[in-house]
């Protein structure tokens, strides 16, 4: 690609400088080229995860089973031990907050609640109606609205509050902040008031 972009600028630089009808004419095609080319790659890129091998299938499994949409979806934790790792995962979401590390992903809560990636899946879908992303982003959301009303925190503008939220941009936090509270993060800072501690 490297390459090709270096001939279409020497092309260009040609066509400028010595003022060749033929090289001009051929230009436009080659920055074509280029944009098929670069689109065609794009496309044929595979997705990049920050996870082993293990992690990768246990994902992708769990993306074939939501596709799937089974009636009778497998008990994936005994009902005895449901509503304890209901609380368990409820506790460490208060107390640790790995919701706060914006590249957050299901195999990394998983092993920090000593589950496996099914597991932790299957609990959130069915202990709180949500999938892993909506269940993360709904406390971070929460946090955020502690800081939009700190008073140690008035110095940070949206990006910030974002950030420290655990959103990684300020789009998402935006888009998932006005989904669960209906008004946007700067008019949820306007309609209720300050307090002095988080």
């Amino acid at each position: 690609m490297l390459i090709g972009l270096v001939l279409m600028v020497f092309l260009w630089v040609n066509a400028e400088i010595l003022g060749i009808e033929v090289i001009r004419s051929v230009t436009p095609f080659g920055h074509l080229f280029a944009v098929y080319f670069i689109a065609y790659f794009s496309l044929k890129q595979e997705e990049i995860f920050a996870f082993d091998n293990k992690s990768v299938i246990e994902i992708k499994e769990i993306i074939r089973e939501e596709e799937i949409r089974t009636t009778s979806k497998p008990s994936r934790i005994p009902d005895s031990e449901f509503g304890l790792q209901k609380q368990k995962l409820e506790k460490l979401m208060s107390i640790e907050k790995p919701f706060l590390n914006p590249t957050l992903g299901l195999p990394d809560l998983a092993a920090r609640l000593k589950v496996t990636s099914h597991e932790l899946s299957y609990l959130i879908n069915e202990g709180f109606g949500e999938n892993f992303y909506q269940f993360v982003n709904r406390y971070r959301v929460e946090k955020a609205k502690c800081l939009l009303h700190s008073k140690e925190h008035q110095h940070l503008n949206m990006l910030g509050i974002a950030y420290e939220s655990g959103f990684n941009s300020k789009t998402t936090f935006n888009t998932t902040f006005k989904k669960l509270t209906g008004v946007s993060p700067s008019e949820y800072q306007q309609l209720t008031p300050s307090l002095s501690v988080i």
